[in-house]
């Protein structure tokens, strides 16, 4: 079943407790990788660090691998956690009290794959990113550069 999602315009609108959930799922995807690739690269990380003696960050990058081989086994992804946060309503009911993994349980009947999901979560956090520069260049403090004249 196909829903109509609408999402937060920016990151001055989304709820504090769901800018939380995407930025971790953002983060947890990101250490850990989610796919082989990540796991290589983790365990290459966690090489050089045993060679270089620092053994702290080498047992970082080895629980994130096994995040990773958790993530890889079970088919997972953080993706549409982070996706969920982003979503202010459901065919028209407003959803942004709810947290990110309550939206995502609701989404997921949906069968979106996970390719979608991932290119529009990029979108949205490209456009919030421009929408917050604009917002903060804006400011009082910052005010806009004054428009050269034509010559």
């Amino acid at each position: 079943m196909k829903r109509h999602t609408e999402h937060f315009t920016g990151i001055e609108d989304i709820p504090a407790h769901r800018y939380h959930d995407f930025q971790l799922a953002l983060m947890i995807e990101a250490g850990a990788g989610g796919g082989i690739d990540g796991l290589e690269s983790l365990l290459i990380t966690a090489y050089k660090y045993i060679e270089a003696k620092e053994p702290e960050k080498a047992a970082t990058c080895l629980i994130n691998s096994i995040q990773n081989i958790s993530l890889v086994k079970n088919r997972a992804s953080l993706i549409p956690v982070a996706y969920a946060a982003t979503v202010r309503t459901i065919d028209g009911r407003d959803v942004s009290h709810l947290s990110a993994e309550q939206v995502a349980a609701m989404l997921a009947t949906s069968q979106t794959p996970l390719s979608f999901l991932s290119s529009k979560v990029s979108d949205l956090k490209k456009k919030w990113i421009l929408r917050l520069k604009r917002s903060i260049l804006s400011t009082p403090d910052h005010p806009p550069k004054p428009k050269q004249p034509s010559a």
